[in-house]
């Protein structure tokens, strides 16, 4: 079950005051239904059924003050995992479920950058500097890849 956001990492960023994060809205209804309870497994107590409309998943950029939608960018599908990263410069990175690491501009959601990792990414991407040169790194299956960003 999943929607909205969840588990995946959010970032705001200092420099354009919005806060950034992965969404999947689809509709859902749960319906209760007879189960009995065994020790050990999951127990739900009911099933979730769709409504038949179209699940829509983006990378959003949000005004924290009014809750106003500043962009959405399009991706095949939500992730309860994967997250973004917000950094200066009006960079966002933004880590997908199938696979792709995207870099898009932090005003605008414009796409700067794709790298397609090859296997599903479960985490946010992150950042670090060596000897003053910043990196963003993220783990896909498992192989970890990382990137010096342009000095």
């Amino acid at each position: 079950m999943g929607g909205g956001t969840n588990w995946q990492a959010p970032s705001y960023s200092q420099d354009t005051g919005w806060f950034y994060l992965e969404t999947q809205e689809s509709g859902q209804r749960y319906v209760r239904t007879p189960a009995a309870y065994e020790a050990g497994k999951v127990f739900m107590g009911g099933q979730t059924l769709g409504l038949g409309e179209p699940t829509v998943a983006s990378i959003k950029a949000l005004d924290p003050e009014t809750g106003d939608v500043k962009w959405a960018y399009p991706i095949t599908r939500g992730s309860l995992s994967a997250g973004v990263l917000s950094t200066g410069g009006n960079l966002l990175f933004a880590a997908t479920s199938e696979g792709n690491l995207l870099a898009l501009h932090a005003r605008t959601g414009a796409l700067l950058w794709r790298f397609q990792a090859g296997g599903a990414i479960t985490s946010a991407p992150m950042s670090y500097a060596v000897d003053g040169r910043q990196f963003i790194a993220v783990t896909a299956a498992s192989v970890l890849y990382s990137f010096a960003l342009p000095e």
